[in-house]
């Protein structure tokens, strides 16, 4: 069977040929020519519900083509077998039927689960794991950012947030760092860098030549810039303050 890409919208039908399609993978011979098992054809999509619909709609295809001379025909013309008889149709069914504690039809995630089962060792899984549903996943990232934010280098976590933040005063620590983990995890888990590497832990400091450019450039500014209320920005105020102090030591 050829790959085939449908771009098709919610509502036009893909059920129905994923259904079709999985019909003609189990009259397709194997290689040898002997012939494809149910419990050999792969069918994954995205929710239990779509699953479960392409294996009712398999079913009831070949059920209604068992019964019904008319649907049988409407099958196998769209199957491109016309040449099916009702014994192979009844064969088929039977076959299916049989192999459904066996049968590949379900999630991508359901899938991946059955491969690292197979192989978790291989990955360092532990020898007891599962997959958290949606509920358990929320509180579980809220826990890692409890622990983080309470463990031994809380108070550094807690100064760095604000940094980030930008001195939000209102902005809900842990739900926005469990945002940022989870928009970042996959960049985090590919980092070459280790946690403990010296230079992620040092600020970010200005040669001489760059520190005396950007003071330079700072004090061309006639006055300071003002917030909404009309008072001084209390950044500009604080770097007029410490303009005069070693330019080695900007952050």
């Amino acid at each position: 069977m050829f790959t085939t890409i449908i771009n098709a919208s919610a509502g036009s039908g893909k059920t129905y040929r994923l259904a079709i399609a999985y019909i003609q993978a189990l009259l397709m011979p194997q290689p040898d020519g002997s012939p494809t098992l149910p419990q050999q054809v792969l069918a994954t999509t995205f929710t239990r519900a779509a699953a479960s619909e392409i294996l009712e709609r398999v079913l009831r295809r070949l059920a209604l083509a068992v019964v019904s001379d008319e649907e049988r025909k409407r099958l196998l013309e769209e199957i491109g077998h016309p040449g099916l008889t009702h014994d192979d149709l009844t064969a088929l069914l039977g076959s299916v039927c049989e192999s459904l504690p066996m049968l590949q039809i379900g999630t991508i995630d359901a899938l991946f689960a059955r491969i690292i089962r197979v192989i978790g060792l291989d990955l360092a899984f532990p020898t007891a794991w599962r997959v958290a549903d949606e509920t358990e996943k929320k509180d579980l990232a809220l826990e890692a950012a409890d622990r983080m934010l309470r463990g031994p280098e809380g108070p550094l976590s807690r100064d760095q947030w604000r940094r980030y933040s930008q001195f939000k005063s209102r902005i809900q620590v842990r739900a926005a760092l469990v945002k940022l983990l989870e928009e970042t995890r996959f960049l985090l888990a590919d980092a070459t860098m280790g946690a403990d590497d010296p230079d992620l832990a040092r600020p970010l400091m200005l040669a001489a030549e760059e520190a005396a450019l950007a003071v330079e450039t700072l004090e061309k500014f006639d006055g300071l810039p003002r917030t909404k209320k009309g008072e001084p920005n209390g950044h500009w105020l604080r770097f007029h303050l410490s303009k005069n102090r070693n330019a080695g030591g900007f952050a």
